[in-house]
């Protein structure tokens, strides 16, 4: 959803689940241009392959999110300038 398109691009359902098991697919911030990287660095910590690499809690998932917008948002943007005149 993130980037408009899905993960893997293929037709076949049995490539598509070895795609799942076997590919990494390729970071948000390389597929669509104004994805900020420590949000495409979230979304490939939630994508890894192996348990042992991805959050283990929603919990764990909330505080890298949180500390990582953090850094973000003490960065100067024009993207979330305009999101927040829009609100």
């Amino acid at each position: 959803m993130l980037t408009g398109s899905p993960s893997f691009s293929v037709t076949d359902p049995m490539e598509l689940v070895h795609c799942h098991i076997a590919r990494q697919p390729v970071a948000p911030v390389e597929r669509r241009n104004g994805i900020p990287g420590p949000v495409s660095a979230i979304v490939m910590k939630l994508l890894n392959k192996t348990a042992e690499e991805r959050y283990q809690t929603a919990t764990g998932a909330a505080s890298g999110a949180v500390g990582i917008l953090s850094v973000i948002a003490a960065i100067p943007s024009p993207w979330r300038r305009s999101a927040v005149t829009r609100m």
